[in-house]
C-alpha cells in the first residue's frame, strides 16, 4: 500500500506540472520594455562567461602587431554598478611569437567607486620566445594590488563590466533582427532574440544619460560611425516571467581604436543572483600605479577618439625606486 501511494503521488505531481499554463508569447517591443524597467530595479548581479579578442596594429613591428586573447571571467556588480569585483583568467598570444608561446595570468579588478579602480595580477607566466614584457617587470607587478590613477572620470572597470546600467542599455539600444522563440537558460524559460545595435536608439540613450550625468559631452556622429564600423551582432535571453536578462552574447567584428588599430571582440555572459549578489571587498594597502589612462574607454568612444593605456616613464621609474626591477629595460 505505501508503494502504491507513492506512485499515485508521483503521478499527481507529473499531472500538475503538465497542467501548468504555458508562458504567454508577448510582442518583442513589450518584452524589451519590461526588461528595461526590471533592470533599473536591479542593484546587484553576479556574472560569468567567456571573452575572445583580436587586436591588430599593422604599422607596428613588435609583439603588439597582432595579439589574440581569451579570458574566462566571473564577478559581481553592486549598488547599481557603482562597485564591481571581477576576476579573469587570461591567455594572450602574439603572431610575433613563432614558437607558439603565450602569456597567461589571472587579473583581478575591483571598482570601489566611479573614480577608484584597483588591479592585481597573479600567476603570471610568459613561455614565449618573444616576450610580451620583460620577465622582471612581469614578476614585479604581480601579486600586488595597484590603485590606478584617476582624473575624476568614470573608472575603467565600470565601462567594461555588465552592471545593471549596461543591462538596462542592452534593452534600450538594440533592434531585434530575429525572434528565435523560447529557450531554457539555467532552468529558466527565456525569450531568445538575435539583435544588433540601433544607432539612433544609442544616440537617444546617451542623450538621456548625458542629462542624468549633468551635461556629459558626446559626439552623436562618432557613435553612429562606431556602430556602422563595428558591425556588432548579438543575442539576448530574457526571462519570460521576471523579464530579467539571463544571458547576453555579442560579436563585434571591428572596433576602430585609432589609425591602423582594430579590435575584434566576442563574449558570452551569464547573469545570476540578480538582486542578491555577494558584497564587493575593497583591497587594503594598494600601491598607486603610474599608468597613463588619459580617459576611460567609454568616454573616449563618446568623444570619437579611442585611446589605449601605456606604461609611462614615471611608472617604470617607480618600479626601480621600489626595488621591483633593477633598471629600465633596454629599448
Amino acid at each position: 500500500m505505501p508503494q502504491k501511494r507513492t506512485i499515485i503521488g508521483a503521478l499527481c505531481l507529473v499531472l500538475v506540472a503538465c497542467a501548468r499554463p504555458p508562458v504567454q508569447r508577448l510582442p518583442v517591443e513589450e518584452v524589451l520594455a519590461r526588461a528595461a524597467r526590471e533592470s533599473q530595479r536591479v542593484e546587484s548581479v553576479a556574472f560569468s562567461g567567456d571573452v575572445l579578442l583580436t587586436y591588430a596594429s599593422p604599422d607596428r613591428e613588435d609583439w603588439m602587431k597582432e595579439v589574440t586573447g581569451e579570458a574566462q571571467i566571473s564577478g559581481v556588480s553592486q549598488n547599481g554598478g557603482a562597485q564591481v569585483a571581477l576576476e579573469a583568467d587570461v591567455v594572450l598570444r602574439s603572431t610575433a611569437n613563432t614558437d607558439g608561446g603565450e602569456l597567461r595570468g589571472t587579473v583581478q579588478i575591483v571598482v570601489a567607486s566611479p573614480t577608484e579602480t584597483y588591479v592585481r595580477i597573479e600567476n603570471i607566466r610568459d613561455d614565449s620566445a618573444s616576450t610580451f614584457l620583460p620577465q622582471d617587470i612581469l614578476e614585479g607587478i604581480s601579486g600586488v594590488w595597484w590603485l590606478l590613477p584617476s582624473d575624476g572620470t568614470e573608472a575603467f572597470g565600470t565601462s567594461v563590466t555588465p552592471d545593471p546600467q549596461i543591462i538596462n542599455a542592452q534593452s534600450q539600444v538594440v533592434r531585434v533582427s530575429e525572434d528565435k522563440g523560447f529557450a531554457t537558460v539555467d532552468g529558466h524559460t527565456t525569450y531568445h532574440y538575435v539583435t544588433a545595435i540601433d544607432p539612433e536608439k544609442l544616440v537617444t540613450y546617451f542623450s538621456e544619460l548625458s542629462l542624468e550625468e549633468g551635461g556629459l559631452e558626446f559626439d552623436p556622429q562618432a557613435l553612429r560611425t562606431f556602430v556602422e564600423e563595428s558591425d556588432a551582432q548579438g543575442e539576448l535571453w530574457i526571462d519570460a516571467e521576471s523579464f530579467l536578462l539571463r544571458r547576453v552574447e555579442w560579436s563585434v567584428n571591428a572596433v576602430p581604436l585609432g589609425p591602423e588599430r582594430m579590435l575584434s571582440l566576442r563574449f558570452s555572459i551569464d547573469l545570476t543572483d540578480q538582486g542578491s549578489g555577494a558584497p564587493v571587498t575593497i583591497p587594503k594597502g594598494a600601491k598607486p600605479m603610474g599608468l597613463s589612462l588619459p580617459v576611460s574607454p567609454a568616454q573616449s568612444m563618446m568623444e570619437g577618439d579611442m585611446v589605449q593605456p601605456e606604461l609611462d616613464d614615471a611608472f617604470m621609474q617607480q618600479l626601480i625606486d621600489e626595488g621591483i626591477v633593477p633598471s629600465l629595460p633596454a629599448s
